[in-house]
């Protein structure tokens, strides 16, 4: 019996000195940063804000080579529903399979927008759009550069444009050209 006494005290004792190590590990694992922790909710609405203003998908850059055939104009174009995007997927196909080489086409509009840009029909090959969002409270910036030919060009009719997709947001959107020639 003296030995079950002797047994238990034991177990009772280490059982005490667990439960103390593990105290000491959760108070001295917390950082002084932790200690101005938001709660999870602000966390979540953070994250999405973060997110949202942070993210555009390139669905396309490219070129038509259709001698304006297409019918597209220099034009900015943001597309909100499956009608507008079918319509101008099949309009960009009139000359061309340009959309084969879309990362994608099926877009959830629901969850996001889709922001179009196309050059003037230009003379000569090397020209480029390229799309860059700048977020903020009041509103979304598209910053639309052109670029021109980098060095000699070979004579070909092009007519260049790039397609992104945003979330959808309530921001209006502004449009800002900004020309370059390498």
């Amino acid at each position: 019996m003296e030995t079950f006494k002797t047994t238990f005290a034991q177990l009772v004792s280490l059982r005490k000195q667990v439960f103390l190590i593990i105290l000491t590990l959760l108070i001295f694992s917390c950082s002084p940063e932790d200690a101005d922790l938001i709660s999870e909710s602000e966390t979540e609405a953070q994250f999405q804000n973060e997110t949202l203003f942070t993210v555009s998908t390139v669905i396309s850059e490219d070129n038509l080579y259709g001698n304006g055939q297409e019918g597209i104009n220099d034009h900015n174009y943001l597309i909100t529903n499956d009608d507008k995007w079918v319509r101008l997927m099949h309009q960009l196909n009139t000359v061309n399979n340009v959309t084969s080489t879309f990362t994608e086409t099926d877009i959830d509009f629901n969850e996001f927008q889709v922001i179009a840009v196309f050059d003037d029909i230009q003379e000569s090959s090397g020209h480029h759009v390229n799309l860059e969002v700048d977020w903020n409270e009041d509103n979304i910036t598209v910053n639309v550069i052109k670029q021109g030919p980098q060095g000699i060009a070979s004579s070909v009719i092009t007519q260049p444009f790039q397609i992104i997709k945003i979330p959808v947001s309530s921001l209006p959107i502004q449009f800002e050209e900004i020309h370059t020639t390498n």
